[in-house]
């Protein structure tokens, strides 16, 4: 055997050695993309759950003050309006759908006598 074929022999091995470390370093970086993609994306479903939530809470809580009161005033309906909207476009629904018709269906303002407060 010859120099040449030794260090064509040599060149080769080296490649395939350097070949397979950086295919097990692209390997590991993509499966830690992976799984940061997972765990973000686990987070943000949580966070997304936890508004949802919040909202879910503050439409019902809205809904059964104003049932209270037996009426829906002008600030009540902004306020509930674009929260409705903000959860139902988020994914919300059920019970809050079943509510909705319900409180715009109350009087917008005390009816005579009513305390306002």
């Amino acid at each position: 055997m010859s120099v040449g074929e030794i260090i064509t022999l040599c060149a080769g091995g080296a490649m395939t050695i350097v070949t397979g470390i950086l295919l097990h370093v692209i390997k590991g970086y993509i499966s830690d993309v992976k799984e940061y993609r997972v765990e973000r994306e686990v987070k943000e479903k949580a966070k997304d759950d936890l508004i949802l939530g919040i909202a879910r809470v503050t439409l019902l809580e809205t809904y059964q003050q104003c049932e209270q009161k037996g009426y829906y005033s002008l600030e009540d309906r902004e306020v509930y309006g674009k929260l409705f909207d903000a959860y139902v476009t988020s994914g919300g629904d059920g019970v809050i759908d079943t509510l909705a018709p319900k409180i715009r269906a109350l009087p917008t303002k005390p009816t005579q006598g009513d305390d306002a407060a």
